[in-house]
């Protein structure tokens, strides 16, 4: 089982950057994503890191992996955040995360 710990930071665009660690690596990495644009999405919703986003990491070995990555509020708690890593309908990898500083930072395993 892998468990690690991750922070991302909002860009202007709302895209996110961050770094990842893990109980397989020996270093922070990084990982960016691309928000998922939608019909409806407003400028409100590029400032805050609830959405659907196209992510990439790299790996020590200089792979790099893809998937999708849904982050939304979680549900009866306030300011706590749950996130999905997908590829196509399986989840790879869940995770729950807090704001602070301006970050949201937390936790994930597989």
């Amino acid at each position: 089982m892998i468990t690690g710990r991750f922070y991302f930071t909002l860009t202007s665009s709302g895209n996110l950057l961050g770094e990842y660690s893990n109980t397989v690596e020996t270093v922070c990495l990084t990982e960016c994503a691309n928000r998922i644009f939608k019909k409806d999405t407003s400028d409100s919703d590029l400032r805050q890191f609830v959405g659907d986003f196209n992510t990439v990491w790299r790996e020590p070995k200089g792979k790099t992996v893809s998937a999708k990555l849904i982050i939304t509020p979680k549900e009866n708690c306030r300011g706590i955040f749950t996130l999905k890593w997908q590829k196509g309908e399986t989840v790879v990898f869940h995770g729950e995360g807090m704001l602070f500083n301006e970050a949201l930072i937390g936790d994930y395993h597989d």
